[in-house]
């Protein structure tokens, strides 16, 4: 993986992307640039670094930058309803909240297990902040030691579901977040 895997080529063939408004964002020459309405802006450092697609709440109720995957981009598979554990995938996230400083951006790599891949991506990608990569795989990854090895990176399991006390797992106990579930702890 490189710096930002995410790029505006790939984005379009597998996102589709809205927002209401122009919105500010550094371009790869390092000015501060405004991007046209319903226009993804691909972030840069002030060392014109490549932070991945800015995404953002936007100014008025509304207004804020929209972002779902084209579900013809992943595999059929995880369309799969029909057994409980059919559609089960592992979705990977590279992500950094937006910060004012640039020596405070820090970007976390998270794995998580889910049943519908497609609403689980749709909602990490509303994320405000920076994405720097997105992928899916079919079936749960293996948990070592609360993380999982994919593409010669360690991706932290996300937070977990949980039915009372215990986390909702899979047949193996890998602890599962399915969307569409509240989340606590």
């Amino acid at each position: 993986m490189g710096a930002s895997n995410l790029r505006q080529a790939d984005f379009d063939l597998a996102f589709a992307f809205g927002r209401s408004e122009a919105a500010a964002y550094r371009n790869a020459a390092g000015t501060l640039t405004a991007a046209a309405a319903d226009t993804p802006r691909f972030d840069y450092d002030t060392l014109l670094s490549p932070r991945g697609l800015l995404v953002s709440a936007g100014v008025e109720l509304g207004g804020g930058d929209r972002v779902e995957i084209e579900p013809e981009i992943l595999p059929a598979a995880l369309f799969d309803f029909t057994t409980p554990t059919a559609s089960d995938a592992t979705v990977f996230h590279w992500f950094a909240p937006t910060v004012a400083n640039d020596a405070d951006w820090l970007p976390v790599r998270r794995a998580w297990y889910t049943r519908n891949a497609k609403a689980c991506v749709d909602a990490l990608a509303a994320q405000a902040g920076h994405h720097l990569a997105l992928g899916v795989v079919s079936g749960f990854r293996a948990n070592v030691l609360g993380s999982v090895q994919y593409r010669g990176y360690a991706w932290t399991i996300a937070g977990v579901l949980l039915a009372g006390e215990a986390a909702i797992a899979d047949a193996a106990g890998r602890p599962l977040l399915t969307s569409g579930a509240s989340k606590r702890g």
